[in-house]
């Protein structure tokens, strides 16, 4: 077993390896693929974690050379390498049966390491499995945390080929549909808990596509494995509206655009984080498949079509659901809360949709006529021209995303909260989002009189041309104005959360952008504008 292992990785490619930006998230421990002759470990703990491709190119002597590799957000049951005594430890390697090695450096100048101990582990992971039920149709393929596929033909157990360590996160998905049919997970995700995984559910149903064509006037429940495909002009919901987990839902560009709410319209959209709900393009045949029948002819865009429109009624919920390719009204949103609805958007994305409307009033998700009670919260925005606009009537706290979370550089192109704010503060109300700014166009913004606006650390108020604020009580209107990280800035000021309005360089924050905060309580002196050293570029600087 003394057999000499040389690793021809030259020294640079260890720069290259902590410059390294490609992330993915793979499983700890090591394998050898014999059918192709490379080595992966999963995790190399170099002070970041990366993974490592070394392909075999001399089995005489079992000589390696790097193949490819890249940075991994997975810690976990890390490989080694100890300088000081020149061991590379690699914990779990998967030969068919589970084992440890040490590999020792023996000759720096071409990183030649010599096999120097090595030893059963007795266990190299858990496996994650379950069973599938009802598949009659071809194709089905599942998938583990984007990466383990593993293709099913029957009914009966299933198990993924790849072991994963002890509290390692595991999420299965249907990475394809069987002909005719959909399937859908239950107990899809979880963490390694000290055994196996075997309780995932895949259970396939034969799926249909149903063209809406008329209102709904009585209680209604949309099942979670058909694809409904709104084909109805001015379609309402007139009484409640259940749609199950894995329900899609298209919408016809010109026959049936549009969803409102009337009567005692509500909807319950409430899926799973294994199941969510779509809203989407009759074109978008990433879910659902090829609806409309023309291939690769047409592809989704935003504004293909218009807007869910909640329309003053109260209760609906949105719970892990997927808004994708809407805002073609003259609103341009994709999910309107309009004329003094309350709802629940949790858990829910909002992703390629509109928002440009040209008043800068309104989202892709418009709550800006959204009354006390409502919540929006886990909620996440990206690829929108506005992703959401809010009314000074329910908190927003610091749990909804601006970003793509699989690219963080994908964002929205006004990414920040434009606050309706023609019905002021009247109540105690808390804005604690640090990731995009607040943005207040109002010449006019009050904190009433026994009214309090509480802000976060880090949270930035950015004030459009000629926006004033008035603070009914004077500086105690504004809880925590002074705390760390927050300040009230111009609509221009790129330094402080981005280029909110989205013109690059083409313009600078200068005084005088807007007119600054005033203390109607008069306790300061005239002209009774604040000048705290955190209020930038309005009229008194």
């Amino acid at each position: 077993m003394k057999n000499r292992l040389v690793l021809g990785i030259l020294g640079s490619i260890f720069f290259l390896l902590c410059s390294a930006v490609s992330a993915q998230t793979i499983e700890p421990g090591a394998r050898y693929d014999g059918a192709n002759g490379v080595l992966h470990v999963y995790c190399l703990d170099l002070g970041t974690p990366y993974w490592v491709d070394l392909e075999l190119i001399d089995a005489s002597n079992f000589t390696f050379q790097l193949k490819n590799f890249g940075s991994t957000e997975s810690r976990g049951q890390c490989s080694t390498y100890n300088s000081l005594t020149s061991i590379l430890h690699i914990p779990s390697l998967d030969l068919g049966a589970p084992y440890w090695i040490d590999l020792k450096l023996t000759d720096p100048s071409t990183l030649s390491f010599v096999l120097d101990n090595f030893g059963s582990t007795g266990i190299l992971g858990y496996t994650i499995g379950g069973n599938v039920t009802g598949l009659s149709g071809s194709g089905l393929v599942l998938q583990n945390s984007g990466s383990d596929e593993l293709s099913i033909q029957a009914d009966g157990p299933f198990t993924f080929g790849r072991q994963l360590t002890d509290e390692t996160a595991y999420q299965v998905s249907v990475k394809s549909q069987p002909a005719g049919q959909r399937c859908l997970v239950t107990n899809c995700s979880g963490t390694i808990e000290g055994q196996d995984v075997n309780d995932v559910q895949v259970t396939c149903y034969l799926s249909e596509v149903i063209e809406v064509t008329e209102n709904i006037n009585t209680y209604t429940t949309w099942k979670g494995y058909n694809t409904y495909v709104i084909k109805a002009w001015d379609f309402y919901v007139n009484d409640t509206l259940v749609i199950e987990p894995g329900a899609i839902i298209k919408f016809h560009p010109s026959e049936g655009p549009f969803l409102t709410l009337g009567g005692a319209g509500t909807i319950i959209a409430d899926g799973t984080e294994c199941q969510p709900i779509i809203f989407t393009s009759y074109k978008d045949d990433a879910h659902g498949g090829d609806t409309n029948g023309d291939g690769a002819t047409t592809q989704p865009a935003r504004k293909d079509w218009g807007t869910i429109d909640t329309n003053g009624l109260n209760g609906s919920i949105f719970n892990h659901c997927e808004f994708y390719y809407g805002g073609n009204t003259s609103y341009t949103s994709t999910l309107s809360l309009s004329a003094g609805s309350r709802a629940t958007v949790t858990n829910c994305t909002f992703a390629h949709n509109d928002g440009s409307d040209a008043t800068g009033w309104y989202g892709a998700l418009d709550a800006k006529s959204a009354v006390a009670g409502t919540v929006i919260r886990n909620n996440i925005f990206y690829d929108n021209i506005r992703p959401f606009s809010a009314s000074t009537n329910f908190d927003i706290d610091d749990s909804n995303i601006f970003h793509n979370p699989a690219d963080p550089s994908q964002t929205n192109v006004y990414n920040g909260i434009f606050v309706d704010t023609i019905n002021e503060i009247h109540s105690a109300i808390s804005w604690q989002e640090t990731e995009v700014p607040f943005v207040i166009d109002d010449n006019d913004f009050w904190v009433n009189s026994g009214a309090t606006l509480t802000m976060g650390n880090n949270v930035v108020l950015k004030f459009r041309a000629g926006s004033a604020m008035v603070l009914g009580d004077g500086a105690s209107a504004i809880v925590n104005r002074d705390g760390q990280g927050v300040y009230f800035t111009s609509y221009k000021d790129d330094s402080r959360k981005g280029d909110t309005n989205a013109d690059g360089t083409a313009t600078t924050p200068a005084d005088g952008d807007w007119v600054g905060i005033f203390d109607n309580s008069l306790s300061i002196p005239s002209p009774y504008f604040f000048t705290w050293s955190n209020i930038l570029y309005d009229e008194l600087h």
